[in-house]
């Protein structure tokens, strides 16, 4: 493994965030409860490394966007609605699946879909909630990183200052504020592979060559330095980098009109809806399969978790052609 042009995470990015949307997609899996066990189980828990994937590919898309179109609100307004429009749609046909076996009443739905029910309560889709609070903030880390003269000593100030204020000892208390600060904590530490996206984002339109080796072993370090000397800090965004160098060798070599190639571009151009409707689905089935819980078929969850996966596909590809008709409109 030699040289890899940087200029492959923006050739192939909707095919890596493809490959998020999947081990997302499997990490829910022992969530849900799915009975796996051993190394198998630890693999699937990994995939929670597609979260990570997903904020470095955000924060890279990002910068490119704020290139084009540097006018904050404009550009906030366009990357609002590309959240909301899919998460609308998702939620209101959940809300209208779930009103024959969940009584919860509209106001609560309400501050269920406007994330504060997450940063209070820590019950909803957290993505979204960060997202919510990641997207204003963007433009100025933009700006932060354009009029520097050093991206490489922001970017580094701004892991260290993330990782030092998400770590913090806060007790947990069960109070309003304590919890609304202990969501805040373990949500935002993810936020370092976002503002690790937008630090590569220029080498990646120049078509930087790097060393692939080198990235992959200097990352290894840190992992093991972090584990051995500062293991309760959140250190999975190393990961990130090497993943997505070894997935562009692979994608590389993937013919272009190979099944594998055409649907991870299919479900990379779905992933946020793929998302959605992976938790919003496993959230409902439970209430649709509860009069046959104690059935053997539903052993071990493996039944009724392939069936969130299978129907949340189906239902984020006409979530995805829903989205694409109503932005296409507006």
């Amino acid at each position: 493994m030699g040289r890899i042009n940087l200029f492959l995470l923006s050739k192939y990015r909707t095919q890596l965030m493809g490959v998020a949307a999947l081990l997302i997609i499997l990490c829910h899996a022992p969530q849900y409860g799915v009975d796996i066990q051993g190394v198998s189980r630890k693999l699937l828990v990994f995939g929670n490394i597609g979260v990570d994937v997903f904020l470095f590919l955000s924060g890279m898309g990002c910068w490119f966007s704020l290139t084009k179109s540097p006018n904050y609100f404009p550009w906030l307004k366009r990357r609002f609605l590309r959240i909301f429009i899919p998460y609308t749609i998702v939620l209101l046909i959940l809300r209208i699946l779930s009103l024959w076996v969940d009584h919860t009443s509209w106001g609560e739905w309400l501050l269920y879909f406007s994330t504060v029910r997450f940063w209070t309560h820590h019950v909803g889709m957290w993505y979204v909630a960060l997202l919510v609070f990641l997207y204003p903030l963007a433009p100025l880390l933009y700006r932060t990183f354009e009029l520097s003269r050093s991206r490489t000593v922001i970017a580094i100030s701004l892991v260290a200052l993330i990782l030092i204020i998400t770590h913090i000892p806060v007790e947990k208390t069960g109070d309003l504020a304590n919890s609304i600060i202990l969501n805040l904590q373990g949500t935002f530490k993810r936020t370092v592979s976002f503002v690790m996206g937008m630090y590569i984002a220029p080498y990646v339109k120049q078509g930087i060559k790097a060393n692939a080796l080198y990235i992959i072993v200097a990352s290894a370090v840190g992992c093991v330095l972090f584990h051995l000397l500062m293991k309760e800090v959140f250190y999975s965004w190393l990961y990130v980098l090497p993943l997505l160098i070894v997935l562009c060798y692979i994608l590389e070599r993937l013919p272009e009109k190979s099944i594998a190639n055409v649907f991870l571009l299919w479900i990379g151009a779905a992933s946020l809806e793929s998302y959605l409707t992976n938790v919003g689905i496993r959230a409902l089935m439970p209430l649709y399969i509860s009069p046959w819980s104690g059935n053997p078929l539903f052993g071990g969850h493996y039944l009724d978790y392939a069936l969130v996966i299978v129907l949340g596909l189906i239902m984020s590809y006409l979530t995805h052609v829903m989205s694409n008709l109503v932005t296409n409109k507006i």
